[in-house]
């Protein structure tokens, strides 16, 4: 292949990941989104695996390189899609690691209540100037945030979760 032309193999693969992610948690949701996720990187491997056979003709070097990049990809789409369920899991762990004879549900709930959350986020996103503040009004303060949102939702859309 020419140029960069060969980088289309890892993009193939990368597609046939997310592809194979999202039909695998529509067709079993009860399995969870790891297990979804895994047969998605499964899935995306064994489209780098065809592609590289068909459309790579040159050294062995070529389909290393193509390997390292996917691997790169499924890492970041892994991480990227755990990040939300992480912090609240961390989030969680720090309160109950503040508390040692532990906490209630009732008190739990209480320490990370849905005004903390929206309060907390709120200041992140004005203080990245994702928001602005206008009076008393909170506007849209940098579109490029709202693309990144609006891919999200589509992704929780294509999986079912929205």
């Amino acid at each position: 292949m020419n140029g960069f032309a060969w980088l289309l193999v890892t993009a193939g693969a990368s597609a046939a990941n997310m592809i194979c992610h999202v039909l695998w948690f529509r067709a079993f949701p009860a399995g969870g989104m790891f297990r979804a996720m895994l047969a998605g990187l499964i899935g995306g491997s064994i489209a780098l695996v065809i592609l590289s056979a068909v459309f790579i003709d040159q050294s062995a070097w070529w389909h290393l390189l193509n390997l390292v990049i996917y691997g790169c990809f499924s890492n970041a789409y892994f991480h990227w899609n755990n990040m939300g369920e992480t912090a609240r899991r961390v989030r969680l762990m720090i309160e109950l690691l503040a508390a040692p004879t532990g906490l209630t549900r009732a008190e739990l709930i209480n320490r990370y209540g849905s005004r903390e959350i929206i309060d907390r986020r709120i200041g992140r996103m004005l203080e990245s100037r994702q928001i602005r503040e206008v009076g008393s009004r909170l506007r849209l303060g940098n579109a490029s945030f709202l693309a990144m949102a609006r891919i999200v939702g589509l992704f929780k859309r294509l999986l079912g979760t929205a």
